[in-house]
């Protein structure tokens, strides 16, 4: 489309390089996106795993993301109650991939949370025992990033962690959506022993 643009002269040359050059980089995206998923789901990806503090690792996450959340018009605050909470939160993980996670659910929220909306993120430590029922309950992290946006359909809740799924085509295509940045978070949250929803 840049290419027949510039062709039949309805844009210059500077533009359809621009153009064209950030096409180029999405697709190389989601080919990154693909190839990472497939070694996934073909036990060919190992995690690492270390003791990382992931209440001081999500409290850096969110100062990164608060310039581009105000260049949206958009408030990410953190739970008054997590900021002044001094129980340390380790967990056994790896800082770039909770970064990864971090960025697809962030960059997920600022995507349909309109100008003037709010993200807030919480964390605590709960008792669970969806791992292993048979073992009873253990503790677990429980992160929540809640926003304010346009939400999700109840139907559509238990599809939204699957590869490809958009809850609306339209809506995605209008916000960037490829379908596969949640299917990445929960590849990446079960392969350290949780669970995302």
């Amino acid at each position: 489309m840049e290419l027949d643009a510039l062709r039949d002269g309805l844009q210059g040359p500077d533009d359809a390089a621009s153009h064209i050059q950030q096409e180029v980089k999405h697709l190389r995206n989601v080919i990154d996106d693909l190839i990472w998923l497939s070694k996934t789901y073909d036990g060919e990806l190992q995690l690492d795993a270390h003791p990382i503090d992931l209440g001081a690792e999500t409290k850096r996450l969110v100062e990164h993301w608060k310039p581009v959340a105000k260049a949206r018009g958009v408030e990410l605050s953190m739970d008054i109650s997590f900021v002044i909470d001094r129980v340390q939160y380790y967990v056994n993980a790896d800082t770039t991939r909770i970064a990864q996670v971090f960025h697809n659910i962030i960059d997920n929220a600022l995507r349909y949370t309109q100008e003037g909306g709010k993200i807030v993120v919480s964390m605590s430590k709960q008792m669970m025992d969806f791992a292993d029922p048979a073992n009873g309950k253990r503790e677990y992290v429980v992160t929540r990033v809640q926003d304010n946006g346009i939400g999700i359909p109840e139907e559509d809740l238990p599809h939204i962690f699957e590869r490809f799924y958009r809850v609306d085509a339209s809506r995605s295509r209008q916000n960037g959506g490829r379908g596969l940045g949640l299917a990445i978070v929960r590849r990446i949250i079960e392969g350290y022993g949780g669970k995302v929803w």
